[in-house]
């Protein structure tokens, strides 16, 4: 049994998609449903002899057992079965990435190493290629971790995930020491400090220095403070320093260091202190849902550049590049990015090859057909579908902190205090013709991050075209189809019943490698 200790990390993979615009051996096996397929498994569980990570590789079909000088043993005996979802059950809710369990054979006891060694939450993929080619012509269409393992006296099988677990992390991590200064008191020891990204509204920073009137609103450098408030009536702005610990204001008036995120006030505030802020600009300010996301998430998790799918991101910004906006605090990751991502009509899943990607909800082009001959018999068929909306309601401009009439100063203006008084205002879009044919038309209110009317009446209307029609979703099963599309695509089915031709958008996908079919749930 020959298995090597390489880094996994150091090894030569790109979890990228396939460049289909450029001719290679992997293109052309896309191309060719037909031709047979061979799969390598590459996994790196813990070796609690070693006290590292050992590189275990397995391969089926391949023509031989050496590939760029290394040993890949013939005992995968199934690769994993995919589901990538880009929404849940209803179009709104996110989408998951799913994997069945890899299974390896034991042998008549050759392989028994494998159930010693400790995998939970270890690095897994799967790369496909054809039986004759070369080491460098495979690629990964699958990646994951490892939850656990169960064998029999035949068999091992990896119980595998995926990785949307990555950003069920909270999105801050540092802590106030509570040890004076800038680092706050004892009250609030242990308190997360806040981030703000984007442009954000009547938010509240955090008091670290009572004595000094000293507050935080971002941990970092940060773009901007626009306005401050007590009790919604504006202070009056003094200068950004360099050290906000010795540059006090005078009174009714405010200073910032914007680089580390801080404000000082030249008095107590009378009743409750906000302010307006464009935030992060550590790397450059961002204020695009596509942007914001890939910052927090490069920053405030383990993931890198190299795990995001960055064509995505880059279409995103082209299709909304709406100014948005977001104030953190004990927020999840995962639940940061569906708010942004959602606020312009999106989703965010990870593709089977362990990218996150985000998409705007939307037809594009067609990337391809499905013809009637390719559908499995009697799987296609229409299944609950949402009811269309008649009218829709996307709220905009949040007021982060909602401050009662009691709670503001007689000098605040009518406007302010308007503004303060309610979370959100809102852009609304409707076609009450809609009620006549559809008698289950309903309406549809979302609360978003995006800062600006004009947007908001964009992307309002918009969503109203897209959902006010009559869409319809569509299960169907193809063959010849294996890993040439992704969630968020828009293709062509070409059946002849049910109002078909028509072009749908992909929201699941599901890869069985054994059939060689492919499942998928579209809308349209």
């Amino acid at each position: 049994m020959m298995f090597s200790a390489s880094p996994f990390s150091a090894l030569p993979f790109s979890a990228s998609f396939v460049d289909a615009s450029v001719a290679s051996p992997f293109t052309s096996l896309i191309a060719n449903q037909e031709a047979k397929r061979a799969y390598l498994l590459r996994a790196t569980p813990y070796d609690p002899v070693t006290s590292a990570e050992v590189e275990i590789r397995a391969s089926i079909g391949i023509d031989r057992p050496i590939l760029d000088g290394k040993h890949w043993p013939a005992i995968l005996k199934t690769a994993a079965d995919t589901q990538v979802d880009l929404t849940g059950d209803e179009i709104d809710t996110p989408g998951r990435t799913s994997f069945g369990n890899i299974e390896m054979l034991l042998g008549t006891g050759d392989h028994d190493v494998l159930t010693t060694y400790f995998w939970d939450g270890r690095d897994v993929e799967v790369l496909m290629g054809a039986p004759d080619f070369q080491f460098s012509s495979f690629q990964r269409v699958v990646f994951g971790a490892a939850s656990d393992i169960t064998f029999n006296r035949d068999n091992l099988s990896i119980v595998f995930r995926g990785r949307s677990e990555l950003l069920n992390v909270t999105a801050q991590a540092t802590l106030y020491a509570g040890t004076g200064g800038l680092e706050g008191g004892a009250d609030i020891k242990g308190r997360e400090k806040p981030l703000t990204f984007g442009a954000v509204q009547n938010i509240t920073p955090v008091l670290i220095d009572r004595v000094n009137q000293i507050y935080q609103f971002h941990d970092g450098a940060a773009q901007a403070v626009n306005a401050a408030y007590d009790g919604a009536a504006a202070l009056t702005f003094g200068a950004d320093v360099a050290d906000i610990t010795a540059a006090a204001p005078a009174a009714g008036s405010y200073n910032t260091q914007l680089s580390g995120g801080y404000i000082r006030l030249g008095a107590e505030p009378v009743k409750a202190f906000t302010l307006d802020a464009q935030g992060d600009k550590t790397g450059g300010y961002v204020s695009t849902a596509a942007d914001i996301i890939q910052r927090i998430v490069e920053n405030q998790t383990a993931l890198t550049s190299a795990d995001l799918d960055l064509s995505s991101f880059a279409s995103v910004n082209t299709a909304n590049s709406a100014v948005v906006g977001v104030y953190i605090s004990t927020e999840q990751v995962s639940q940061v990015v569906t708010d942004l991502i959602q606020s312009i009509g999106g989703a965010w899943t990870f593709t089977r090859a362990g990218l996150l990607t985000i998409a705007v909800f939307r037809k594009t082009s067609t990337s391809g057909t499905i013809a009637d001959r390719d559908i499995v018999n009697g799987s296609l068929q229409r299944v609950r579908t949402v009811n269309p909306t008649w009218r829709r309601k996307l709220g905009y401009a949040k007021s982060w902190t909602v401050q009662p009439q009691d709670a503001l100063v007689s000098t605040a203006t009518d406007t302010r205090k308007d503004f303060v008084s309610q979370q959100f205002r809102f852009s609304v879009s409707e076609d009450s013709t809609i009620q006549t044919r559809r008698a289950g038309a309903e309406t549809k209110e979302r609360n978003t991050l995006l800062a600006n009317q004009a947007d908001a009446d964009t992307e309002v209307v918009r969503q109203q075209s897209l959902f006010g029609g009559d869409p319809q979703r569509f299960n169907l099963t193809a063959t010849r189809q294996q890993f040439k599309y992704r969630v968020g695509q828009t293709i062509t089915i070409n059946a002849n019943r049910f109002g078909f031709p028509r072009d749908m958008i992909i929201i699941e996908l599901r890869e069985n490698t054994r059939s060689k079919q492919t499942s998928f749930r579209l809308w349209g």
